[in-house]
């Protein structure tokens, strides 16, 4: 209906929707498909909330194929526009997609600055589910394993106060850091510690995982 209107800002939406659609029923190649038709027609009406919401929406199937160099781009360029519409959601959000990004591809101490300027942005907006993933990121490069064990489980809390769930992502890097943990701490000490983390206070917790950046 939208093509026979010559609607192109609906037919892009609806391109946009069918790739969601796509994705979340597992057709992995008709979501990537679909929403690079959007992608094309967004660049052509000049809408940047499009293409910004484009680029992060084809960063993450890039991502999820373990294509971290396109992916990389793809977020890359979409922070910037997030940027140059002052989005800052959208710039917290790309800040914490290049961090999985970076971590993925062994960049730890780019992986870490990244995910610590997410966090610093989100606790800005008061965004406290992209603060749950801040801190599992941030969980997941620290050295430490007390000190991931506190940052997952105050995650944790952090989830369960607001009723969500991890992104799947973020539940991957979650369960790795606990198993890495277990492994160095034991028993006794690893429910200590994730009885310490899972009852801090939420400005708290933020201000122990941005201690480490000086």
């Amino acid at each position: 209906l939208q093509e026979e209107l010559g609607n192109k800002p609906g037919i892009a939406r609806c391109l946009s929707n069918l790739g969601g659609l796509a994705f979340v029923q597992g057709d992995q190649e008709g979501a990537l498909a679909l929403t690079e038709q959007s992608l094309a027609l967004r660049r052509e009406l000049g809408d940047k909330l499009g293409i910004g919401a484009c680029l992060g929406n084809l960063g993450l199937l890039h991502y999820n194929r373990q294509a971290y160099q396109s992916a990389r781009t793809l977020y890359e360029e979409g922070l910037v526009v997030q940027q140059e519409l002052g989005n800052k959601r959208g710039i917290a959000m790309g800040l914490s997609n290049l961090a999985l990004v970076a971590h993925a591809e062994g960049a730890q101490a780019s992986a870490t600055e990244l995910f610590y300027r997410s966090l610093q942005v989100n606790h800005e907006l008061g965004n406290r589910r992209e603060i749950c993933g801040c801190l599992i990121g941030l969980a997941r490069l620290s050295d430490e394993a007390g000190r991931a064990v506190r940052l997952v489980a105050a995650a944790q809390a952090l989830a369960e106060a607001i009723g969500a769930v991890f992104w799947p992502a973020y539940q991957r890097l979650s369960e790795e850091t606990l198993a890495d943990a277990r492994t160095q701490l034991d028993e006794p000490r690893f429910a200590l510690c994730w009885e310490e983390g899972h009852r801090l206070p939420l400005e708290e917790a933020i201000a122990y995982a941005l201690e480490e950046a000086g």
